[in-house]
């Protein structure tokens, strides 16, 4: 297994617009700067409705980019880069779990108000490998 980086980014703005559209640029604009750095390589996506709890306990549903990407630089590199894209994108922070060689991971909540989160959570966290499975299923 290679040492590579999962991220679940909710593509929905409190308070900003929130339609296909909007969601859909949000979405284009986080694989590109995913993409665009020098930190990350095979950058691969699926949008997908996920719901998680939010800081005051509700459960929240959005339309989430679910990633997966080899890292190419250290694990600070890229987290700097995962909060510029959360800051970018004006989410509060990204959950990610980084998974390294031997298969061991380790989740996080990365963002400019990571702090303002409940610590990352697996039960809430979708897999990119899980959600690749169950499309291919589908498709079959």
């Amino acid at each position: 297994m290679d040492s590579h980086v999962e991220m679940n980014i909710g593509l929905t703005v409190a308070g900003g617009p929130n339609s296909d559209s909007d969601i859909l640029a949000r979405g284009c604009l986080a694989v590109r700067l995913l993409a665009e750095s020098l930190m990350l390589a095979r950058v691969s996506t699926r949008i997908e409705r996920v719901s998680y709890s939010d800081p005051g306990g509700a459960t929240v549903s959005e339309s989430t980019l679910v990633v997966r990407a080899a890292m190419r630089a250290s694990r600070p590199m890229v987290r700097d880069i995962i909060h510029e894209v959360a800051r970018r994108l004006a989410q509060d922070c990204i959950a990610v779990l980084f998974v390294a060689d031997d298969g061991d991971t380790s989740g996080e909540m990365i963002g400019p108000q990571a702090d303002k989160w409940p610590a990352f959570n697996p039960e809430f966290f979708v897999r990119f490998d899980a959600v690749a499975d169950a499309t291919e299923r589908e498709a079959a």
